[in-house]
């Protein structure tokens, strides 16, 4: 997928290890704390270090420390919330061989609460529906250990525990599929870790923002099929503008230019600079990238980064994509 943000945010010199953030409280360094191992598939570490007092004031108010595990608790938890998603199944035939493969399931195994979900490119297969993740675990073991007779393959290794396809959650106003304006920026984004007995990603997301905005910030959430994010603010077009940037080649040290997305508008800037740090499960993210200047690897703060608004909206980019080409 071609890189589609790059911003260089004008502001941004050093990531202090203590700032003010907008309500003009005073940050404070986290201790560092156990996170989720194997979190992500690109390899970066993540711990505590010093956040945005706003975000930290939220996680203190809901009753845990950013990066804590195990299931959220409150209302968004009592009604079925997670399915296991078995299969996904592609290709010009995808309808036809996803109701073969529901039929025969069904004969074999004798599974109840089998379910198929069409779309257009692709159709999934499901099982059941549980009010929380931990119900899910005993029958996610049962279909990766499940053996078709009929060919010996083990067929549904990949399932996985997943949110109820279609099911949204959260107040329509603080959804960012609502809201006004082209861009805004993403402070935090939550994934449920099954291996780490992290759950309710949707719920996290949703009361991360609704604790923001009790302390006056314009937080909104948003969820795709395996993520949810909490972004900060509604900017118009204008806020970002595309500036040729001069660059240096790391081992001819060439100079060559690259048009960029620069962050013009003020407001955005000062929350980009409040919030200089990424979460990720409600830990900072560390990343290895290699410096322009030297061409060495180095640990690197994964920054808070502005996203396009349309471009979520049309389906365009999810919210890993957003984080990935976000970042400078």
């Amino acid at each position: 997928m071609k890189r589609f943000l790059h911003f260089v945010v004008l502001c941004r010199g050093r990531l202090a290890r203590a700032s003010r953030g907008p309500l003009g409280r005073e940050n404070k360094t986290i201790p560092r704390a156990r996170c989720p191992r194997n979190a992500r598939a690109r390899g970066p570490r993540h711990f505590l270090t010093g956040l945005s007092a706003c975000i930290i004031a939220a996680f203190a108010s809901l009753g845990c420390e950013p990066g804590g595990m195990g299931m959220m608790p409150g209302a968004l938890e009592q009604e079925d919330q997670y399915t296991l998603l078995l299969t996904t199944l592609t290709g010009s035939d995808h309808v036809n061989l996803a109701d073969l493969y529901l039929q025969r399931t069904k004969q074999y195994t004798q599974w109840q609460g089998l379910y198929v979900v069409n779309k257009d490119d692709s159709s999934a297969l499901y099982w059941g529906r549980y009010r929380t993740a931990p119900e899910a675990m005993r029958n996610l073991q049962t279909a990766k250990q499940y053996v078709t007779p009929a060919t010996g393959e083990n067929i549904f290794r990949m399932a996985t525990i997943v949110p109820l396809p279609g099911k949204d959650v959260g107040p329509p106003e603080w959804n960012l599929k609502n809201a006004q304006g082209e861009y805004t920026v993403l402070v935090a984004v939550f994934q449920d870790l099954p291996q780490q007995n992290y759950f309710g990603r949707k719920g996290r997301a949703v009361d991360l923002c609704k604790k923001l905005r009790e302390q006056g910030q314009e937080a909104y959430f948003l969820h795709d099929v395996s993520r949810s994010g909490v972004t900060l603010g509604s900017f118009p077009a204008q806020a970002v503008q595309t500036q040729r940037v001069p660059k240096r080649h790391p081992q001819t040290g060439d100079t060559f230019y690259e048009d960029l997305r620069v962050v013009v508008d003020p407001k955005m800037k000062a929350i980009l600079k409040a919030n200089p740090e990424f979460l990720y499960c409600g830990n900072t993210e560390i990343r290895m990238e290699m410096d322009p200047q030297t061409g060495k690897m180095v640990r690197r703060v994964s920054p808070s980064v502005p996203m396009s608004i349309g471009e979520f909206k049309k389906g365009q980019m999810n919210i890993d994509a957003f984080h990935r080409s976000g970042n400078p």
